[in-house]
């Protein structure tokens, strides 16, 4: 498969045993092979840090933070040691399509780094047979119905659709030029904050509808 750029993928982890051993499993198991897992345990008192280190993997860098110091600031820890060209975010109770790095980081090197890429999101809920899918994210909570393969959002669109709180994928250099972080003060709309930073920064938001 052709290399189209490293990709830093950041896991901020605190107090997220049930999960994260899916989630990490799943980074890890991307049919797109160039990244490396950037996993910030954030004062977890746990099992966390058991299961971060029972994983013998040379893409994934571990780092600790003694106290916990909150999402944003280990996102921000994550977003200082990152290695790649692009940049990615998984929360430690997320779980990954294999093929969602071969299928959007494409539509990032046809942006020429003036685009951030995103995908729909699937919410499940626990149940005692395990998770439930419950739906599209998009639709559910803003009401978004994507018919074309790709959409382009602005700022003004992406507010008028409700400013939709999802994960994506962005070039490193942007945010390395504006220095561009989270807040910690913001959570939990630090996300938000982020994409609001990319977007005055020039860039244009691709959803694809799957």
């Amino acid at each position: 498969m052709e290399n189209l750029g490293l990709v830093s993928v950041i896991m901020p982890v605190f107090n997220s045993e049930k999960y994260l051993k899916g989630a990490i499993e799943s980074v890890l198991n991307q049919t797109y092979p160039y990244f490396e897992l950037i996993v910030v345990n954030d004062g977890s008192t746990d099992r966390s840090e058991e299961i971060i280190k029972s994983f013998k993997d040379e893409r994934i860098v571990y780092i600790k933070h003694e106290k916990n110091l909150g999402v944003a600031e280990a996102r921000n820890t994550a977003l200082k040691v990152a290695k790649g060209k692009w940049g990615a975010v998984i929360d430690a109770d997320d779980v990954w399509l294999k093929e969602r790095l071969e299928k959007l980081i494409p539509i990032l090197v046809e942006g020429s780094e003036r685009v951030f890429v995103e995908d729909d999101h699937i919410l499940c809920f626990d149940s005692p047979n395990g998770l439930k899918q419950w739906g599209s994210q998009l639709e559910l909570f803003n009401n978004i119905r994507l018919y074309e393969n790709i959409t382009e959002f602005d700022l003004i669109t992406f507010l008028q659709g409700g400013s939709p709180l999802l994960h994506p994928i962005f070039p490193l250099s942007v945010v390395r030029e504006k220095g561009i972080m989270q807040i910690q003060s913001l959570v939990p709309r630090e996300d938000l904050c982020f994409y609001f930073e990319l977007f005055l920064s020039g860039l244009k938001l691709k959803v694809t509808k799957e």
